[in-house]
């Protein structure tokens, strides 16, 4: 039973964040169509602050949060969103429900954290004036308000950036190996990247956590907060590693290890027993060798240089 149940967690986890992405995916192509912009782009995983990021004719960028609006169960024409992050007062914030029949925009320091609902066949509702039927007022308002939306910056947690600055030294890396490189805008699926058309995992390990030469990376996925070892159902087809280096009193040697890359294949890492198959329960986390490993060591040749 209790396999039953993170099984379909998992699918309701992954269902919603691809309605979610379903909707980001229409805002864009309307945004794109209506010609009123130089650049239309989904973020995916790149920022924690804005889903879409928006190039005005003048040279500045704004950014924007999306949302998709959920109805309320026995409620008529009453949809809400859960706002679970408190963002920046003027980030514009725009909700769309499923079937692309309501709408509604506005600055969060209007809507505030928390569940916002809004009952679109309501005359006394607080929030009448941002709520909309028809498509084509909607987006009349969405190109008036866009403008005032937050100025667009890249801002990452310490964790996100080095993610963020191994994909610059990966993408940089395969355009020398004249492999294609594509990072992936989706969030659902559990890719980061594709290189020639291979569905790729990336993890990045700034230290090794001992003595030794080998390097501790995780191999988990989290849904709702339940951590789990990857198992052979996941997307990706290869994990693709890069490490940072050691602790010393040289500076350098902290990333004496940049642009090599580890790539071990999905089936290594069955016949390995680390991913979780109907013969194993997976494992938690691997040991690969450094670059420069002396020894022998599974994970040794599968290092990949310039």
């Amino acid at each position: 039973m209790f396999k039953m149940e993170i099984g379909l967690l998992d699918k309701n986890f992954q269902e919603n964040i691809k309605i979610g992405e379903n909707t980001e995916i229409f805002l864009v192509d309307l945004l794109k169509q209506i010609n009123n912009f130089s650049n239309v782009i989904r973020l995916g995983n790149l920022s924690e602050k804005f889903n879409i990021k928006i190039q005005l004719k003048d040279g500045t960028t704004k950014g924007i949060q999306i949302k998709t609006l959920t109805e309320k169960i026995n409620k008529r024409d009453v949809y809400y969103i859960n706002n679970k992050k408190i963002y920046d007062d003027q980030i514009l914030v725009v909700m769309i429900n499923k079937e692309r029949t309501r709408f509604a925009l506005d600055f969060f320091k209007n809507i505030k954290h928390g569940i916002v609902e809004l009952p679109f066949s309501s005359t006394r509702s607080k929030y009448i004036n941002i709520m909309y039927k028809d498509l084509n007022l909607f987006t009349d308002k969405l190109i008036e308000l866009i403008p005032y939306s937050l100025d667009y910056e890249l801002i990452l947690s310490k964790n996100l950036q080095k993610e963020n600055d191994m994909f610059n030294r990966l993408e940089s890396f395969c355009l020398k190996k004249k492999w294609d490189f594509k990072l992936n805008d989706s969030n659902y699926n559990g890719i980061d990247l594709y290189i020639n058309d291979c569905a790729f995992q990336a993890k990045y390990i700034s230290l090794n956590d001992n003595t030794s030469n080998t390097y501790k990376i995780p191999m988990t996925k989290k849904i709702d907060s339940i951590v789990k070892p990857y198992d052979i159902s996941d997307k990706f087809d290869y994990i693709v590693a890069e490490v940072g280096g050691y602790k010393t009193d040289n500076i350098n040697d902290l990333t004496m290890f940049h642009n090599c890359f580890c790539i071990i294949s999905k089936m290594l890492l069955i016949q390995n027993e680390i991913i979780k198959t109907d013969t194993c329960s997976g494992k938690t986390s691997m040991q690969i060798c450094a670059p420069n490993y002396s020894k022998d060591h599974w994970s040794k040749l599968l290092w990949h240089f310039i």
